[in-house]
């Protein structure tokens, strides 16, 4: 007779998670002495494991995918989801092993299924499925240490941003919203219609808001969104010594750039295109545009979103007190909040990526503006406008283009990174067009900036690195 011990825990798990994903019992009388849940499902992995899943997923997964690809043209994500029930299915039979020293150890097993979890809610399908129900002001309060300065990662007119982690683990983001400045309230109105019409891969997800009072009865608003690990886009143009793209190797932050843009572009165009009723951001800028932990680009803050129907009065001529440099010059005549606006400020923010360049800053004055500065350099005098590291970056390229071709084809593969440069500002420049039909439509945008980048994979240093270039931590 065997000693009691936790291999036996070990073993009662993996038959309780294979019983779980399966859908059959331990007991079943399918099983005899010769064959047994484990047994059946060790023989049948990794082939044959849609035979002996539980029929229940793979409905799920179906389900899931036809409402996903209803929202998205993204391809199907099943066989992503078919491994992780496969790893799961692994673990299962990894922890009933029939000699006990062969069963794994309990805290691997756990370490094993939150990768699985992990990877599992990165696909699409899954990936609107977390959410945070109701959370009260003592669950937010605690979450941020009390709102403390040591959690503050932003603030801006009508609110502040805490980073913190609820009590299951999940780290947030919490925008509180300083009801005392006017326009508070009615930026949290907004924030809040937007998070209910708004879903898409590049705008930050919003998993739920508070209103309320706080500890000592004052009213209190707030929304909760999903934490951007990376930060802002202008955090890393504008971070200490403006040294925060370096660490990417050569034309990873010409690409890395141009990859962001897109993303901001696909945003722009889902919700002047595909949402009904369009919406206006309003107030497009490096500090709205956040990255997560793959550095793609999510564009937030929709306190001053603007819901644009044909019938929609109240919208047409207002006040929009967005951000200097980057508001539309028709903004400030009281012309009404249009995509046209948006197109406008997406066009200055392209501009400051690949210059460098702040559109508020000093040098300007009078009609000279970011738009008119980088018009007058192109194309003759692209490298006079060109960010200082990216400038720096034409320079390696040539050297690195000798190494991987010709003497005489490093120089055609530098043209072609200048050549995508000034595509780039081109762009930006008819994006900032004065007067807003003369902009450019913001699919076609897209189109372009997708061309561009095409063509920038094609050159030789970039196909060099791009196997090898990670993200800096």
């Amino acid at each position: 007779m065997g000693y009691v011990s936790s291999y036996g825990d070990v073993y009662s798990f993996g038959i309780l998670l294979l019983e779980m994903f399966t859908g059959l019992r331990p007991n079943d009388d399918m099983f005899n002495d010769e064959l047994n849940l484990h047994n059946f499902v060790k023989s049948a992995l990794p082939e044959r494991a849609e035979e002996i899943l539980d029929v229940v997923f793979f409905q799920e997964i179906e389900e899931e995918e036809t409402m996903y690809k209803k929202a998205s043209s993204t391809c199907t994500q099943s066989s992503i989801i078919l491994e992780c029930l496969i790893s799961i299915c692994r673990t299962g039979v990894a922890c009933s092993a029939e000699l006990p020293n062969e069963r794994m150890k309990i805290n691997d097993v756990e370490s094993r299924l939150r990768l699985i979890k992990k990877k599992l809610l990165k696909t699409p399908v899954y990936e609107g499925k977390q959410t945070i129900n109701n959370p009260s002001f003592k669950d937010l309060y605690n979450a941020t240490n009390g709102f403390s300065s040591a959690n503050l990662i932003g603030a801006g007119n009508f609110g502040s941003v805490y980073n913190g982690t609820l009590f299951d683990g999940t780290t947030i983001a919490v925008k509180v919203f300083n009801l005392i400045r006017p326009g508070g309230s009615k930026s949290f109105k907004s924030e809040c219609k937007a998070a209910i019409n708004i879903k898409h891969r590049n705008i930050v997800r919003v998993f739920t808001a508070f209103s309320g009072v706080d500890y000592q009865g004052a009213r209190f608003k707030a929304v909760v969104y999903k934490f951007m690990p990376n930060g802002s886009l202008e955090e890393w143009l504008r971070g200490k010594d403006d040294t925060n793209w370096r660490p990417l190797n050569f034309n990873f932050l010409i690409k890395k750039k141009l990859d962001i843009a897109i993303d901001v572009a696909c945003a722009l165009r889902y919700l002047h295109c595909d949402c009904q009723p369009p919406i206006a951001h309003c107030n497009l800028k490096p500090s709205n545009v956040l990255l997560d932990d793959e550095m793609i680009g999510h564009v937030g803050d929709f306190g001053m979103a603007r819901f644009l129907p044909a019938i929609d009065k109240q919208n047409r001529f207002i006040c929009i007190k967005g951000s200097t440099g980057y508001i539309p010059p028709e903004y400030d005549l009281g012309c009404e909040a249009s995509t046209y606006g948006d197109v406008y400020s997406f066009g200055i923010l392209l501009l400051e990526m690949f210059t460098g360049i702040r559109p508020s800053d000093g040098i300007f004055t009078g009609k000279m503006n970011l738009r008119n500065f980088v018009k007058m350099a192109l194309p003759q005098r692209a490298e006079e406008v060109v960010d200082d590291f990216n400038l720096q970056e034409i320079e390696e390229g040539r050297t690195m283009c000798m190494e991987v071709s010709s003497s005489s084809g490093s120089s055609a593969h530098a043209s072609i990174i200048l050549e995508c440069f000034n595509s780039i500002c081109e762009i930006g420049v008819a994006c900032s067009a004065e007067r807003p039909r003369e902009r450019m439509k913001i699919n076609d945008v897209e189109s372009r900036l997708r061309l561009i980048r095409r063509k920038l994979l094609e050159t030789p240093a970039c196909l060099e690195v791009k196997q090898t270039t990670s993200m800096p931590p």
